[in-house]
């Protein structure tokens, strides 16, 4: 039987913007606390979930410790994104930019140029981080 996984706290989110022709919506991509596992074979796991792409399960990525849980769960939720590109008609973008912020294993200039896009985009439109606790 396939474990069913829980968000739980949510220590991260990110809007993407989906667009299919004229008609623009908005992704939800939330990343929930590692946990340890209950499955003896495993150590720890990460839960995820992306809304509004039909992917609405909540599914996770596992590691020997959180750190890689949350790091596989973050590839893993890029891999689908780019899954999602290549096999349907709309486009993802994250401040207006098809970089939507994950890792990918690529090369060190290629994540470098990223960076610098990015960079300028958060300067260009005065982005700061904003709280999602309620402290």
């Amino acid at each position: 039987m396939k474990q069913q996984y829980k968000l739980g706290t949510v220590i991260a989110e990110r809007e993407l913007s989906l667009k299919v022709g004229r008609k623009k919506q908005t992704v939800l991509i939330r990343i929930g606390k590692p946990k340890i596992s209950n499955d003896p074979k495993m150590d720890w796991y990460c839960p995820f979930q992306i809304s509004k792409i039909g992917l609405d399960t909540i599914k996770a990525a596992h590691g020997i410790d959180s750190i890689q849980a949350l790091l596989l769960a973050m590839k893993m939720i890029e891999a689908i994104l780019v899954h999602f590109q290549k096999s349907n008609p709309g486009k993802l973008t994250w401040l207006n930019q098809e970089y939507l912020g994950f890792p990918l294993p690529e090369t060190l200039e290629t994540n470098l140029r990223k960076e610098r896009v990015w960079r300028k985009t958060f300067k260009k439109k005065s982005v700061s981080a904003k709280r999602t606790d309620k402290k």
